[in-house]
């Protein structure tokens, strides 16, 4: 062929080089390449293959084509290395740009799969992996006292206590103090409870508390005479403050009492928990006469330096009964036992059942990310495939490998940071989500803010990094490998890299089946524990009924007449309303409002005493188990004539201490005091939990026959006394703004705290494994739908490549059932291999399950078998149209093509 025969738009792609004698230079040197494959393929397909070229723009190559030729490489001046780096990306631009359909399915994967990734890892940073934000946060020690030999441990020390353990300065630095409270705040519109906590002076300090405006306590707030002052969280700032600049010395009104603010403390302090707004100060040693905060602070403790933690929980648990008798607070009357004290590590506050939901959580997320990263890799293989040619006359016209290997790196790179940096926007979301959905006891606890901060980012980094690495691997390979020899035969079977391409390309299909295996097994095994929760009987009828607390200020109703006075209105105000079915007022179970302890004594067996027990205390006011819908299995409700002390026990309770039956009519006693009768016996009332103890200890008393309570559980308020509303109705949506309107015109100083659905307390319940199955469900059914693609573009590409050996097999007498059938086994054996594979790694994933599983067993055959259904089906589906592809390829067509 001589120089001038080139074609015409060869020729005319060439005028964009530049000089004349550079362009017909180039043309010389490209008609070798030419003749060879107008020689074996004809001019037809040569003339076909400049034009996949040019419409390539294989421009950069040639440019550095003629560079060499010039000798121009020889000495690469730095700017030369720079350019040559932005001529590749822009090249790379222009390569995704060509191929926007492959382009845009990889970019939105790895954006899901790092997003949810980053999303998660914030979470179980936050709550598991995070060092706490205070402080010498490895030496912060938590206090709890402990009966014994019981082993029960409960938080409340006096001030009294709290003073004695800040005596033992051979063991603690410093010894601070905080209980949760809440507040009536009266503003403009009325009154509301606000969530907070009184604190020793020092406490915030001590904890690293940094104020956004103002200062903290010092020492001597908080003394008797001492001036009322409180700091408020930021976000009580801006909102029930607007935000207000000049906020320090701003005067608000708390519990029927000034204080002065002094200080807003930042949205990442969080203590003793999330939800507190206001603290205010509370000195142990002198405390004020007006306020008492009672007998229930939690202590914090930073131990000394020199010792370690185990030594001082041994030291705490050896000393606990000697500091008891100082402080002056002995054992339970009537109990059995020592009580002591207990060091637990701040940073142990998470339950196990959290800790091990995160790291299932953790785990699946990273099999969901293998996935994508398979999915990914498969992607870019079939477009690495498909651009073995162009690869080729690349380095034909001189790229080294080095050269293919570089623009196929920042090609895949691009890929992998445009997923990454949509990743941080689907993180944010899957955060806001997840965050929604967690339930308060998984994160009350997480004294870190739950964000995508720092950490979180750089995880995203190195995932990032990991994943473009691997979706890189193979179009690296097929580069590295690519030959001018390569262009020559492309069009034969054994194109290059085509064998080790289906069986890379295989592998990936079989790995994505086992990882998808692994998620829906434990998508499964939830689901079922789930249904077996949400079967439970909770003893009550949720739906309908309506709870509302409320704030009593004790100067109005220190008296208990005025109490039942209230109430008696209330309740009939409430009765007459339309949509009201029942109306009465006590404590919701299971959620405990107050608790007696001590050993048992029963009438009926002298003498015997049981260990000491925790029993959940109900006032009750009349027709409260028919408003709260509490089933009566034996005896009577209270009678309005009562000579002796009446209980009415649970069905639990009754069958631990009288096995035989008959509990109606025995009497028994907590503690030392009075002998109580029961009168009846009720439905267990159950939260939907996997470790639910409510059925054996409640023990309901009529109104004002409450005796030996322990304490009121949750937050208290010095001026206010909570109680509890029930109401039955029809309207549910509409009781929040009914209850409230009943109460006001009722009496105005009454505060409604909190209504809540009872439909939705009992939800909470279950919160936890609920989130674990929505997630695990989700994360199954995307890994079930990026396997089910994997094998569709797996046969197809199989379909493709074989074209010539389908036509071949159905021209020698082959049915179309018969080539059908090659290709649906072919997709089948790689899901049965992924099967199996994937059931030995599901094996390992329900072992961390198992605690967290209800009434299943963690190797559920339904569960598996269901699994493996779903995913031989969805196989199925996913290689039947490829198949049927196949099954229609035209002989003769194919045979009149070569």
């Amino acid at each position: 062929m001589t120089r001038g025969r080139a074609p015409r738009i060869v020729r005319a792609f060439l005028r964009r080089l530049g000089a004349r004698e550079d362009r017909e230079f180039l043309v010389a040197d490209l008609d070798e390449e030419y003749d060879a494959l107008r020689a074996a393929k004809g001019v037809r397909h040569a003339r076909r293959w400049y034009r996949e070229q040019a419409a390539r723009s294989t421009l950069p190559l040639i440019r550095s084509r003629i560079q060499s030729w010039r000798g121009e490489t020889s000495m690469v001046p730095t700017r030369s290395v720079l350019m040559r780096w932005v001529r590749d990306v822009r090249f790379a631009l222009r390569g995704l740009g060509a191929s926007r359909a492959h382009t845009s399915v990889a970019i939105l994967t790895l954006a899901l799969g790092i997003g949810i990734n980053a999303a998660v890892f914030s979470i179980v940073d936050s709550v598991l992996l995070r060092p706490l934000p205070f402080p010498s946060a490895d030496r912060l020690t938590r206090l709890w006292n402990q009966q014994l030999p019981q082993g029960f441990s409960y938080e409340g020390f006096s001030p009294a206590l709290v003073g004695a353990w800040r005596r033992q300065t051979d063991l603690f630095e410093r010894v601070e103090a905080s209980t949760a409270a809440s507040f009536v705040y009266e503003h403009g519109t009325g009154a509301s409870m606000i969530a907070g906590a009184y604190v020793t002076p020092e406490l915030l300090s001590m904890l690293g508390a940094r104020p956004l405006l103002g200062r903290l306590f010092a020492p001597g707030d908080g003394r008797t005479g001492a001036a009322r002052l409180a700091v408020v969280s930021e976000s009580f700032w801006r909102g029930e403050l607007a935000g207000d600049r000049g906020v320090v010395s701003r005067r608000i009104r708390l519990d029927g009492h000034e204080f002065a603010v002094i200080g807003v403390a930042p949205s990442s302090f969080r203590y003793p928990t999330e939800l507190q707004q206001i603290w205010i100060p509370y000195d142990v040693e002198q405390p004020p006469v007006e306020t008492h905060a009672g007998e229930r602070f939690a202590v914090m403790a930073r131990r000394r330096d020199d010792l370690t933690a185990s030594e001082v929980a041994d030291r705490v648990k050896a000393r606990g009964a000697e500091v008891h008798v100082a402080a002056g607070q002995a054992p339970v009357p009537g109990g059995k036992g020592t009580l002591t004290a207990r060091a637990v590590p701040v940073g142990d506050s998470v339950a196990d059942r959290t800790e091990r939901s995160l790291w299932v959580l953790a785990g699946a997320v990273g099999f969901l990310l293998l996935i994508v990263c398979a999915n990914v890799a498969s992607l870019t293989l079939s477009r690495a495939l498909a651009r073995v040619r162009d690869l080729s006359v690349r380095s034909a016209l001189g790229a080294g490998r080095r050269d293919l290997i570089r623009v196929t790196l920042i090609e895949h790179g691009l890929i992998a940071g445009a997923g990454a940096l949509m990743g941080v926007g689907v993180g944010k979301l899957a955060l806001l989500a997840t965050s929604a959905m967690l339930p308060e006891s998984m994160t009350l606890r997480a004294f870190n803010v739950i964000d995508l901060d720092d950490r979180a980012l750089l995880f995203l980094v190195a995932v990032t990094i990991i994943t473009a690495l691997l979706v890189c691997l193979p179009p690296v390979l097929i580069a590295s490998r690519t030959t001018v020899a390569d262009v020559l035969r492309h069009a034969s079977r054994s194109t290059t890299g085509s064998t080790a391409a289906r069986r890379f390309r295989s592998g990936l299909v079989v790995s994505e089946v086992a990882l998808a295996l692994v998620l829906l097994v434990g998508a499964a095994l939830m689901t079922r524990s789930l249904v077996n929760l949400q079967q439970i009987d909770i003893g009550l009828d949720p739906e309908g009924l309506v709870s509302t607390q409320l704030a009593m200020p004790q100067p109005g109703f220190a008296d208990p007449s005025a109490r039942d006075q209230f109430f008696d209105a209330l309740l009939a105000r409430l009765r007459a309303m339309p949509g009201v079915t029942a109306a009465s007022a006590g404590g919701l179970p299971p959620r405990t409002t107050a608790v007696s302890y001590g050993p048992l004594e029963f009438a009926d067996r002298p003498g015997e005493r049981s260990k000491p027990v925790v029993l959940s205390a109900y006032e009750i006011w009349p027709e409260f188990f028919r408003a709260a819908g509490i089933r009566l299995v034996d005896g009577r409700v209270f009678s309005a004539d009562r000579t002796a002390p009446e209980v009415i026990v649970s069905a639990g309770f009754a069958a631990k201490h009288w096995p035989r039956g008959g509990a109606v009519g025995q009497r028994f006693r907590v503690g030392g005091g009075d002998w109580l009768t029961v009168v009846g016996v009720t439905s267990d009332v159950r939260e939907m939990s996997e470790d639910d103890t409510t059925d054996e200890s409640e023990v309901y008393y009529p109104r004002g026959g409450l005796q030996n309570a322990m304490y009121a559980t949750g937050p208290t308020s010095l001026i206010a006394a909570y109680e509890t509303v029930v109401v039955r109705t029809d309207r549910p949506a509409a009781a929040a703004q009914m209850i409230a309107r009943a109460v006001s015109r009722v009496d105005p100083r009454v505060v409604v705290a909190r209504t809540t659905l009872a439909e939705h307390q009992f939800a909470q319940s279950i919160a936890r494994p609920r989130i674990v199955f929505l997630m695990m469900s989700v994360f199954g059914g995307f890994g079930l739908v990026l396997a089910a693609g994997g094998i569709y573009g797996v046969l197809s590409c199989l379909v493709t490549q074989r074209l010539r050996e389908l036509g071949l097999r159905l021209a020698l007498g082959a049915s179309p059932a018969q080539v059908f059938r090659l290709v649906l086994g072919s997709g089948l054996r790689l899901t049965a291999a992924g099967l199996l594979v994937g059931l030995g790694l599901a094996l390992a994933l329900v072992r961390m399950m198992r605690s967290l599983l209800y009434d299943v067993e963690a190797t559920d055959p339904i569960s598996v078998l269901a699994v493996i259904t779903v995913l031989t089906v969805s196989a199925a589906l996913a290689a039947w149209w490829p198949a049927r592809r196949a099954m229609r390829v035209n002989p003769i067509t194919l045979l009149r093509e070569e």
